[in-house]
């Protein structure tokens, strides 16, 4: 054996006996805490102790003590705390120097600064459930909510100037109190002013409007299985009398046969099959959009993600996610004069004008208003997590997703507010805003009826036509990235003109598309859009389009803590909630949608021979 072997034996060796030595001492050193840690609740606890700060954020313990609550609340800027709130702290006090474990989850649940702050994490929601769980002997958890900065901050790039600060009270301390005492906890040090401090109550029993959902969505049920049934007697011919309305009213009811309609592949007569795909594109289109923006004030990154957004120019389609929703505008329009100019061909140029409207009107009224009623039934059982909602705040959990699918807009006289209803009002939410897209639909449609669906084009026109519609297209999406990348505003001209002309310039894009695709010019586009995989998902696209939001809502109240912007957590939140989401749809359809959809058919052309159009071209009016 040579020199060098003999050096790495030795080394060998010598590391061998260290290792030896070290555990030796892990094992003396965990006999000798196991003496003291005699249970894991004294661990946690001599844990909690060691960690304690003499900083009342981050830790309330040390602020509580400090701020002598028998005497201090009592005399500053005369806000007083109720003596019962006080005994409890005091308590939850003597509880947690006890190393009692109730106490010290109450205080374990209290939110402190994290890192990331320049990344715009100013946000500390604390533990929910932990504040929840903490059950002392006269004691429990109360969990709270406090929030900082302005109210409506100006715009800032990617960094949300509302702070807030999860705390955990006793129950027994009232809203006020617990107000109070986080005022005087943060009067010396550098915080933003206290907007207001929120501490959401479970909902125990049920409400009135929770009997009254229940009872209607009990009757929805019975009226399922009783229309299934009576389907399933006719069909296996157990029952072979002459269906009369009433019985047919009631098979609209039928799982059976609305599954089998929803789930056809099969395209009726004079269908325009290219508006699936595109349907079913803008639907996915708007939940990506909505996966990308709605989450932005849970994000404990909003910073970063602000940053990845301005770089990344792919990412421009999200923020003009707001054309797939000017697409179903377009073909609603286009649909509406098809259908209307065929059925006034069937009935020699006459229509009963009331009861075309009268049926549209019902056709979207009556499965929205449902929906929302069983929305209301479904929050009964959710409503005691959701109501703790830590950046909404609403009163019912129920009534707040109300208020989001009615789309309720409440007038307030804050100037920033009347920016914002402005904007809904003049450029976004109403539908007259969008007036231009739906008449290039309906030129579209009238243009189809004329030609008969088809039209004559030569290979130039073909060709110029693609160029120009896919090159405009790609400008309304992605032209205004420059100015989005540079942080800077368009030029008022500029500005004016792109929100002009960009909703209906972008309905002659999908004009185009529909009118060469139906002529048989559409090539690998027409074969795309014309998939039948489309067509089921085509017919849950408009309760997918009032669902989603739901589904999004769900996820975000139910996260005890912020939520962390990648592309890839983006991309596991996008596609859960677009499977959530059309299985949620095809569950309302059947049950909702689809039998009122039939329902109203009979009630209004009930007293007709022959109906003029089918149901699928009916339920193609919908977005």
């Amino acid at each position: 054996m040579n020199k060098e072997e003999r050096y790495y034996a030795l080394k060998s060796n010598s590391n061998q006996q260290e290792r030896e030595v070290k555990q030796v001492r892990v094992i003396n050193d965990f006999e000798s805490d196991g003496k003291r840690f005699e249970s894991w609740e004294d661990g946690i606890a001599n844990l909690l102790e060691s960690v304690r700060s003499k900083n009342p954020v981050k830790n309330p313990l040390y602020g509580l003590e400090r701020i002598q609550l028998s005497t201090t609340l009592n005399d500053t800027s005369g806000k007083v705390a109720d003596v019962v709130c006080l005994t409890a702290l005091e308590e939850v006090i003597l509880g947690a120097s006890n190393n009692s474990f109730y106490a010290l989850k109450i205080l374990d649940a209290w939110a402190r600064p994290e890192s990331g702050i320049l990344e715009g994490n100013v946000r500390w929601p604390g533990h929910f459930y932990e504040c929840m769980g903490a059950q002392g002997p006269t004691v429990s958890g109360q969990y709270c909510v406090t929030y900082m900065g302005k109210n409506h901050p100006e715009e800032h790039p990617g960094i949300p100037l509302v702070m807030m600060w999860g705390s955990c009270f006793p129950s027994l301390c009232s809203q006020s109190d617990v107000s109070s005492i986080i005022e005087i906890l943060s009067q010396s040090y550098i915080l933003p002013p206290i907007l207001s401090t929120n501490c959401p109550q479970p909902v125990t029993g049920l409400r009135s409007i929770d009997i009254v959902a229940i009872t209607i969505c009990s009757v929805i049920v019975t009226l399922l299985i009783i229309g299934t049934a009576l389907d399933l007697l006719y069909l296996y011919k157990i029952i072979i009398s002459q269906k009369n309305k009433g019985i047919e009213m009631l098979m609209c009811f039928s799982v059976v046969t609305n599954t089998k309609q929803i789930l056809s592949t099969k395209q009726p007569p004079g269908n325009i099959s290219t508006l699936d795909g595109i349907r079913v594109i803008s639907t996915t289109w708007v939940v990506l959009s909505h996966c990308f923006y709605m989450p932005m004030n849970m994000l404990d990154n909003a910073a970063f993600s602000n940053k990845y957004y301005r770089e990344h120019g792919e990412l421009q389609a999200l923020a003009n996610g707001t054309l797939a929703v000017d697409s179903f505008f377009f073909i609603s329009g286009l649909l509406v004069a098809y259908i209307v100019l065929r059925k006034m061909k069937k009935a020699n140029g006459s229509i009963n004008v009331f009861l075309m409207y009268l049926h549209r009107y019902l056709r979207w009224k009556i499965p929205g208003i449902v929906l929302m009623i069983a929305v209301l039934c479904g929050s009964v059982a959710v409503t005691a997590v959701l109501s703790y909602d830590m950046n909404m705040q609403p009163p019912s959990v129920g009534f707040g997703l109300l208020i989001t699918i009615a789309g309720h807009v409440f007038p307030t006289s804050d100037p920033y507010i009347t920016y914002v209803e402005r904007y809904k009002t003049d450029t976004y939410t109403t539908p007259w805003c969008r007036i231009g897209v739906y008449m290039v639909g309906m030129l579209t449609g009238y243009f189809l009826y004329v030609k008969n669906g088809k039209l004559c084009m030569s290979k130039i026109v073909t060709f110029i036509g693609w160029i120009v519609s896919t090159v405009v297209g790609i400008l309304l999406v992605y032209g205004t990235y420059d100015a989005v990348r540079n942080t800077s505003t368009l030029s008022l001209d500029l500005a004016t003109f792109y929100v002009s002309v960009c909703r209906p310039v972008w309905g002659f894009c999908l004009a185009w598309v529909v009118v060469a695709c139906t002529s048989g010019y559409g090539g690998w586009v027409s074969r795309f859009l014309n998939w039948k995989m489309f067509t089921p998902f085509s017919r849950l696209s408009y309760t997918a389009y009032l669902i989603h939001l739901l589904v999004m809502y769900w996820y975000m109240c139910t996260q005890e803590s912020m939520l962390h912007f990648t592309i890839e957590n983006l991309v596991y939140m996008y596609l859960g909630t677009l499977i959530i989401t059309y299985m949620l749809a095809f569950v309302a359809s059947v049950a909702i949608e689809w039998p009122f959809m039939r329902l109203v058919k009979i009630l209004i052309e009930g007293t007709k021979a022959k109906p003029t159009a089918t149901g699928t071209e009916i339920m193609k009016t919908q977005l």
